[in-house]
Order: structure tokens, then sequence, then C-alpha cells
């Protein structure tokens, strides 16, 4: 598995972060984190809304010398060269999307719509710079809104999405700066265990958390080897490792894709203060 941690906030609306890791078999996790200091990012993100349009212009400019960064200076990671994972505030409406390049360099366009109006939403990219060889983390606002967006909380292990059941267990108790396995048992609706989960972007699932900070990201893939053809199958478990960081509270999203359909599964998780306790 492979762990790391955000490094560097450029005023409100941006923040990077520069990671490096190593690999095992089938897994790894990408964890950013405003707590921790690491090597300072190379690429800065900004958006554009097309007005009257779903469409959204990214760019991303290498910090260093104002310069476009092109798909060719980035590396593939789980089949693509840039993930873009967008949330909202209250923690309840995540899209993780690819961009594709326009004609301009440096610039990438998406469609998205949001599903809570006026609320605000921030973009995270995740890339991976050749002339580093670190995976980044860069992060602006997407949208400013003015609507209250409150997190609802609750520790929930159990979703239930399409029909499908899922279920989040860990091997002991979630604590702050602490790694604890983990695993999601997926079943069908007459509680049989599901075993066609299909590769979506190289993997059998991508497992996304979010701090209440709206600071803290958490990436991580699936322990066991990956899927390496498009008829490979997967399920019913999706076993992981995750370190909380410092937050008291992660929404953490599970993509699957069953069918030919992406399913995002939500959980809650409390995370405890054990020099508190």
């Amino acid at each position: 598995m492979r762990s790391v941690f955000l490094a560097s906030v450029f005023g409100s609306l941006l923040c990077t972060a520069s990671v490096s890791a190593s690999h095992s078999e089938g897994a790894h996790a990408t964890m950013a984190h405003k707590d921790h200091g690491v090597d300072p990012a190379t690429i800065a993100a900004k958006t554009e809304r097309v007005s009257g349009t779903s469409q959204v212009r990214l760019t991303l400019t290498d910090l260093k010398d104002a310069k476009p960064v092109l798909l060719d200076d980035l590396k593939e990671v789980h089949t693509e060269k840039i993930h873009l994972l967008i949330i909202d505030p209250s923690l309840s409406d995540y899209t993780h999307i690819h961009p594709v390049p326009t004609k301009t360099p440096g610039v990438y366009t998406f469609e998205w719509s949001p599903k809570l109006k006026g609320a605000s939403y921030k973009l995270w990219a995740d890339v991976h710079p050749l002339s580093t060889d670190r995976q980044e983390y860069t992060s602006t606002m997407l949208e400013e809104g003015q609507a209250s967006q409150k997190i609802e909380a609750d520790d929930t292990r159990e979703a239930v999405v399409d029909g499908y059941r899922f279920n989040l267990q860990f091997e002991g108790p979630l604590e702050k700066g602490q790694a604890v396995g983990g695993v999601v048992k997926i079943t069908d609706d007459k509680g049989r265990p599901v075993t066609i989960l299909e590769p979506l972007m190289g993997a059998y699932g991508h497992l996304v958390g979010f701090g209440d900070d709206f600071e803290t990201l958490i990436h991580i893939h699936p322990m066991g080897p990956e899927p390496t053809e498009d008829s490979a199958r997967g399920g019913p478990d999706l076993s992981f490792h995750l370190e909380p960081g410092e937050v008291d509270f992660i929404k953490f999203f599970v993509q699957v894709k069953i069918d030919g359909k992406e399913l995002y599964a939500p959980f809650g998780l409390k995370i405890s203060d054990k020099k508190k306790s």
C-alpha cells in the first residue's frame, strides 16, 4: 500500500499537494491531509464554468514557469492521466470524473451538473507529473455558493444502492493517525454475494473519503490483484487499509461498476481521538 500526505495551501481557493509512494500488489492509497508537510506541489488548477451550459474548463499550470501542463507531461494512473474528485461542503454530492484536452494547451473540459442548487463545490485534481515522478493533488473551488451546507456526521456502515447492499467493516476502532484494515462486503437484494464487479479504471473499486475540515482527501484502491482484461470480474469483498488523519469525521464513498453502471455507496465514519481518551 502507499500512503501520502498533503503539502501546502495557497490562499483560500487553491490547495496543492505533492506526494511520493511505493507500491504493493494491487493495492495503494493516497491521502492528502493539511496537517502533514511534504514536497511543494508543481501544478496549479483553476476552473471556469461556461455560461448557460454544464461544461467546465479546467486549466493546469506549472507553478515553476507558468507553462501549461499537457497530457504528455503526466503519467497515466489507473487508466487516466487526470482524475477529478468533486465534493460539496456537506460531503453529500460526490463525483469522480475525467476531463478531456481542448485545442488550447493546458486547458481541459468536462461536463458536470451539481445536484445541490446554490451550493459550493470543491474540485481536487489527482495528477502524476513525469518531471517529479510524484503524485499530486491540486484543488480549487469549482462553485462558490451561498446555501447552508451542514454535514450530517452520522456513523453509518451500511448503504443500499440500486438494490445492492454495501456493508463496511473494520478490524479495529477508527482513531486519528492510526492505520486500520477494512473491508466492504457487497450482496444483492437476495443476500447473495456479488461477484460481478467490473473493471473500473483499472480496479474493482475506488474508495474516496473527505474529511469534515474540507481539506482532507483519502483515495484508496482495493488490495489484491487488479483486473488485466475487460472480461475480468471481482467481488464480493473489497479489502483495504485506511489511515484517518486528524479529522473528526470522514464521508467515505465506495465506487464500483455493475452491469455497466457506476454505483456510489456512501458511508459516514466518526473518528475518535485516542490522545483525549
